[in-house]
């Protein structure tokens, strides 16, 4: 098997058909639903004489109209969510259902493209709440140990806790990170069987075990080749990132001095921005990878 005709026959298509490249753009953008995964990022303060019941010390002053603002910020982002899940998925699988008409000849557009996923997209959805339930669990229990640890600590000042909650977490954290690995190369051809095949969710997923175990050795050399993209793309985003985010900080930082509610709403706003310019360049690789990827498939499946 020729595996760098299977690359650059990717970059020929890729290139001829660039607009392709918005729908990597809208999943790149979107990309924080397509991890199936949870991450929880804590930064408490507990004080020596924490008391049974926190509350005791809080005092809280929360208005009707903080409590509606609340509320419909809720509102908006779960909405934010629920759009984000139909054009991440929408997007990856008129990305994976374009390459076949495409190699046969047919024209595509744009809108001819979107078409091509309006009936299997959501079966991408399913694939990644399949897999991500343990991963969710595992989120939760993290929480419910990190959590009581603390309480613990604040009560007793034991610090022998520290290590029991790492005995107790870290080979877990460990065997999630596997699990994570392995889920994402199984998603990446179960959204083919789902979309190309048309296959349900869950037989996508068994099929995808059947298919990567049997492709062990060519799916290694053709992975080897994607890290070509990494290494290209990876140095040129991560100092256009820098030249973005450096001045930004520079100017944050005197102006959190003076306001620090305009510096927060403006770093938010900023931050917004560079996402977006960033996409504009992470987007098309995604593309390709996509492309890639359903060209690897398609050659082995043959």
């Amino acid at each position: 098997m020729d595996y760098f005709k299977v690359f650059t026959d990717s970059i020929k298509l890729w290139w001829n058909n660039k607009f392709l490249w918005l729908f990597g753009i809208i999943a790149v953008i979107f990309a924080g639903n397509s991890s199936g995964g949870g991450s929880s990022s804590f930064n408490n303060t507990f004080s020596k004489d924490f008391e049974n019941n926190p509350f005791d010390k809080m005092n809280f002053d929360i208005s009707a109209p903080i409590i509606i603002i609340m509320i419909v910020l809720f509102i908006l982002i779960m909405l934010f969510a629920l759009i984000g899940i139909y054009l991440k998925s929408r997007s990856d699988a008129s990305l994976i259902a374009s390459v076949s008409p495409i190699e046969k000849g047919t024209k595509l557009s744009f809108s001819s493209t979107w078409k091509l996923s309006e009936k299997n997209w959501f079966k991408l959805f399913l694939i990644r709440l399949i897999i991500s339930i343990p991963l969710i669990l595992f989120s939760l229990l993290f929480l419910v140990v990190v959590v009581l640890g603390f309480i613990t600590l604040s009560r007793n000042s034991n610090s022998g806790m520290l290590p029991i909650m790492a005995i107790i977490m870290l080979p877990l954290a460990c065997l999630a990170g596997i699990y994570a690995i392995i889920t994402s190369i199984l998603y990446t051809f179960a959204a083919r069987f789902a979309i190309i095949k048309e296959n349900s969710a869950w037989e996508s997923l068994k099929l995808s075990w059947n298919y990567f175990t049997s492709n062990f050795s060519s799916l290694i050399v053709f992975w080897l080749l994607s890290l070509i993209t990494g290494f290209i793309v990876g140095p040129i985003t991560i100092i256009i990132g820098l030249a973005l985010i450096i001045p930004l900080i520079a100017l944050i930082i005197p102006l959190a001095i003076a306001n620090a509610l305009i510096a927060i709403f403006l770093g938010i706003i900023s931050l917004i921005l560079i996402g977006i310019v960033l996409s504009l360049i992470s987007g098309p690789v995604y593309s390709f990878t996509e492309i890639y990827w359903t060209k690897v498939y398609l050659i082995l499946q043959k």
